[in-house]
């Protein structure tokens, strides 16, 4: 009888540890499986002033020649980026080989909208920036198990401006409440963004036309500071682009100040 119990006892252990082993066929693997790969990172910035970014990829094994099948992937809303932003060389392992690169490139960043417009003030001039997130994504079927599939990029464009002329600011429905002829405007250098130099006297001000050509997105930024109440922000802007006339029209939501707030106007800009 006992015997009997250990045979019976035997065969129920069994029966799990095939079940087990059954259920997880795919997702385990040893070491030195080959065709595996992951990166080794989760995220990196990159400087698009760098016209290329390397990502490092490590795989399972070293035996034989492989190519990890990675691509772009983004939001919804930004789903464009993928037709700028590539794989302009792939990572391939040769035999032998436990890590490779992948090289990513991007060619006219005109043609999309940035995520974000970053207008940091520097004394009486402002830094401006655009942003571009997106990832990379390794094939499922071939991401090594508890590994990294999945690697995000924080893009960051530091624009570099050019005189392009003089421009006619119309006022009189906003801040300055008349018109002012002959102000500088720079031009970034690869994107539609407008640096309007000073216009009131104090910091410079930015904006950026979006890829539609229409469209004009401008962040709130300070324009002038105020003898009574101090720094005087542009605020809550709607912004549209008259191609014919080279029209830009900012409709501000508020002119703020610690204080409170002068009221909304308008800023209309004829660039040259």
């Amino acid at each position: 009888m006992k015997n009997i119990n250990k045979l019976f006892i035997w065969v129920i252990l069994s029966s799990i540890f095939i079940s087990c082993d059954k259920d997880n066929e795919g997702t385990l693997f040893s070491a030195g499986q080959a065709d595996k790969a992951t990166f080794l990172t989760r995220s990196a910035n990159w400087d698009l002033n760098d016209a290329t970014l390397k990502v490092v990829v490590g795989r399972t094994a070293t035996a034989g020649g492989f190519t990890v099948p990675v691509s772009v992937t983004t939001t919804a809303a930004n789903a464009a980026y993928a037709n700028v932003f590539g794989i302009t060389s792939p990572a391939v392992f040769t035999d032998g080989e436990e890590y490779a690169e992948l090289t990513l490139g991007f060619s006219d960043l005109s043609t999309i909208n940035p995520a974000s417009l970053s207008i940091i003030p520097n004394g009486m001039d402002v830094n401006v920036g655009l942003s571009y997130p997106f990832s990379l994504t390794i094939a499922s079927e071939q991401v090594a198990y508890g590994n990294i599939s999945t690697f995000n990029v924080a893009t960051s464009n530091n624009l570099e401006f050019e005189e392009v002329g003089e421009a006619t600011l119309d006022s009189s429905g906003g801040w300055e409440e008349d018109v002012i002829s002959n102000v500088k405007v720079q031009k970034a250098k690869g994107s539609e963004v407008y640096k309007i130099v000073q216009p009131f006297g104090y910091t410079s001000i930015a904006f950026m036309i979006l890829a539609d050509g229409e469209t004009v997105t401008c962040p709130n930024q300070i324009i002038y500071n105020h003898s009574g109440y101090g720094p005087v922000t542009m605020g809550s802007v709607k912004g549209t682009y008259d191609e014919a006339e080279k029209k830009v029209t900012l409709t501000v939501g508020a002119y703020t100040v610690s204080a409170g707030s002068f009221g909304g106007g308008t800023e209309i800009i004829y660039l040259p």
